[in-house]
């Protein structure tokens, strides 16, 4: 999951704006005073948006034949039963359907400070919880594999017994044609001799095969092909005819078992715990609900410009207003266990340097913000499991340490406002938002065969917010020197449209309250 902090950004979080002015925020604050600001959001996805078509917010998960097309790391076992079935051979363990679901919220707090009229400086640092739910389910009807009952971490104590007689019992075969051809027993025929010779060599590859695709602790499979299914029958076939050529043709009766193979199909259970076991290969966290902790995000320092105030002048309603604002976003926000793979981490990992600019129009009770938002990521240095987004799970000897350099952020904005009373009005939002394609190479050792910049896949992104909310803010009442006015805000927010990159169709809540003090000096006087 590469979802992260730009998500705060695009809708837009409680506190990277100022003072409601009885309409949008203002950036600044008037000098001498302090504000006090608490606000956060609230949102969900349970879509995506691909290249501009919509999809499960979890597509990758998504198979009508789940198999080495999700974890691509079972390709190796279908060898193994490829050669073993001598046809081409992948694992059909049912029909999955993700029905992903995401959830983040955030808490930010943060001050401002009016250095003059025209320069206010700030800070913020916001907490972030979210929450991603692999939902399922699994539909077993058209499943021809199951989990291995012989594999050593996933299978069951009566599975592993019965392969490793069965096991134990193909290898006693075989020393005892070996022996036999030793002494002789088969010379006095050449045609039995070469049936016994030929018999030996396939016997002993077909052990082989078998024990290195079911019971071997080093290659065992954890799916292995259902007993009721054509190529579970087929390999039952091959055992049984093996051993009829040894009781019918070689004399060697008594070699009869059968290695257990599974007889029914995996569970969504069952898949997570092949993805989820500390000793497997992927050793991911538990799939079902999988939920970070409450992790502090990145940390904003940054100053306010006013330019032009010329807004409600005292013989009308409206007017011109612009400000500009430069941020610099730290590197602070905590990370999700490096197993969680499908955590949205609270920040990106590296610094960001941005700048923005808000132009007021109005007039009586209408009026539009005009926005723009440009954005420099610069590079940082983070372990990550090396894989294409199609990959969901990578497994664990994937992780490796790599810098990536972030693509940079562009935004383009209009807010129109309707004064519905004096400090009461309704808002819009439409923005358009498109970032650049991130870059990533190795820091340090590479995962052999992958190159750093699969990371990299869908990350350049185009993208339309549109919302609608209501803001009020209380009289400044600048006569009282501690006067505290009240600002609140409340703004829904949805990405509408995409039509590049992987961007979560996120519905967001967005709201904030904030409180000024006047700590210095008098009131500006018009």
């Amino acid at each position: 999951m590469r979802q992260s902090a730009w998500l705060a950004v695009a809708i837009g979080l409680a506190g990277s704006a100022g003072a409601v002015e009885a309409q949008l925020p203002a950036l600044g604050v008037p000098r001498g005073m302090v504000r006090a600001e608490l606000g956060g959001y609230l949102a969900s996805a349970g879509e995506r948006f691909n290249d501009g078509n919509r999809e499960d917010y979890l597509a990758d998960f998504i198979s009508p034949a789940l198999g080495s097309d999700v974890f691509p790391e079972l390709a190796e076992s279908e060898g193994r039963f490829a050669s073993l079935l001598g046809a081409p051979y992948r694992f059909n363990l049912g029909d999955f359907q993700a029905n992903g679901y995401a959830e983040a919220g955030s808490l930010r707090l943060g001050v401002s400070a009016g250095l003059s009229s025209r320069v206010t400086l700030f800070a913020s640092l916001p907490f972030t919880r979210t929450r991603v739910r692999l939902k399922g389910p699994i539909d077993p009807a058209d499943a021809a594999a199951g989990v291995n009952p012989a594999h050593p971490l996933y299978g069951t104590a009566t599975g592993q017994q019965q392969t490793g007689v069965f096991l134990g019992d193909f290898t006693t075969a075989l020393a005892t044609l070996d022996a036999r051809i030793a002494a002789g027993d088969y010379d006095g025929d050449p045609a039995l001799r070469a049936l016994a010779d030929q018999a030996l060599a396939d016997g002993t590859a077909l052990r082989d095969g078998l024990a290195g695709a079911l019971a071997d602790p080093a290659t065992a499979s954890p799916y292995a092909p259902l007993a009721s299914s054509p190529e579970g029958t087929a390999l039952a076939g091959t055992i049984a005819g093996y051993q009829s050529v040894l009781a019918a043709d070689l004399g060697i009766p008594g070699f009869t078992s059968q290695p257990a193979l599974p007889d029914a199909a995996p569970t969504f259970d069952d898949i997570d715990a092949y993805a989820s076991h500390p000793q497997g290969p992927i050793a991911a966290a538990p799939l079902g609900a999988t939920s970070t902790a409450f992790l502090q995000g990145d940390a904003e320092v940054g100053g306010i410009v006013t330019l032009l105030d010329r807004w409600d002048p005292a013989e009308r309603e409206g007017g011109l207003r612009l400000a500009v604002r430069g941020t610099l976003r730290l590197p602070t926000a905590g990370s999700p266990a490096e197993n969680d793979l499908l955590a949205i981490p609270p920040g990106d990992g590296q610094t960001d340097v941005e700048v923005d600019a808000a132009l007021d129009l109005g007039r009586r009770a209408f009026g539009a913000r005009a926005t723009g938002r440009w954005t420099l990521q610069l590079a940082g240095t983070r372990d990550a499991r090396v894989a294409p987004p199609t990959v969901p799970l990578p497994t664990a000897d994937r992780l490796a340490a790599v810098r990536v350099d972030p693509g940079d952020e562009l935004a383009l904005g209009v807010r129109p406002f309707l004064r519905l009373a004096p400090g009461l009005a309704l808002t819009g939002r439409v923005e358009y938002v498109h970032r650049g394609e991130d870059t990533a190479e190795y820091d340090g050792a590479a995962v052999p065969g992958v190159d750093a910049a699969v990371l990299t896949i869908g990350t350049a992104r185009r993208l339309v917010l549109l919302g609608a909310g209501v803001t009020y803010s209380a009289p400044l009442a600048e006569a009282r020197p501690m006067a505290t006015p009240a600002d609140a805000f409340l703004e829904v927010t949805q990405v509408a449209s995409s039509s590049e990159g992987r961007v979560p169709a996120w519905l967001a809540v967005t709201a904030g309250v904030r409180v000024r003090f006047r700590i210095w000096g008098a009131p500006d006087r018009p």
